[in-house]
C-alpha cells in the first residue's frame, strides 16, 4: 500500500491523499492529470478511483499505470466530460456475488446488470495493450451452467 509518494512539487503539482492512497495530479498539454494508484492487498480502491474522476473527468487526463491491479468491490458510475483514460493498468472485481447481485446497475435492453458504467461526453479510452478488467464473471457464470447442464441429463 503507498502512503504518500510526493516529494517536493512544483506549482503545477499536487498530490491528493484519499483513505491513504495516493492520486497524483499534474498539468499535462494545460490539462490535469490524475494518476491513481493501487493500494493493494484487496483493498477496495473505488474511492480513490472516483476523486480521481471528480478531479480530472471534466478536461482532464487519468492514468491507471502498467503493472496496478485495481480491486473494485464497490460499484461505480463516474459522470465526465471530454476525459482522457490512459487504462495501463487492471482492475479486478471482487468475487462477492451476494454484493453484486443486491448492488449493481441495472441494463434493461440486454437484461443484465453492470458495477461500472462510465456516463458523459466525450470520452477516450485507450488499454495499450495492457489495461482491462477481469470481472470474476466465470464464478459467476459457471456454476449456474454447470448446474444446468448437470439438470438436463
Amino acid at each position: 500500500m503507498r502512503l504518500f509518494s510526493c516529494p517536493a512539487l512544483p506549482l503545477s503539482l499536487y498530490c491528493v491523499l484519499t483513505s491513504a492512497r495516493v492520486i497524483q495530479t499534474t498539468l499535462s498539454d494545460g490539462r490535469p492529470q490524475c494518476t491513481v494508484h493501487a493500494s493493494g492487498n484487496q483493498t477496495d480502491d473505488v474511492p480513490t478511483i472516483l476523486s480521481a474522476f471528480d478531479a480530472c473527468g471534466r478536461g482532464g487526463d487519468i492514468v491507471f499505470p502498467e503493472g496496478e491491479d485495481y480491486y473494485i468491490a464497490t460499484r461505480l458510475n463516474p459522470v465526465v466530460n471530454d476525459v482522457r483514460i490512459h487504462w495501463h493498468g487492471q482492475w479486478t472485481f471482487s468475487p462477492d456475488i451476494t454484493y453484486w447481485r443486491a448492488n449493481s446497475y441495472p441494463i434493461a435492453f440486454q437484461n443484465h446488470a453492470a458495477g461500472f458504467i462510465l456516463t458523459g461526453d466525450d470520452i477516450w479510452i485507450d488499454g495499450y495493450g495492457t489495461g482491462g478488467i477481469f470481472g470474476n464473471g466465470a464464478q459467476r457464470l459457471i456454476p449456474r451452467v454447470w448446474g444446468e447442464a448437470q439438470n438436463r441429463d
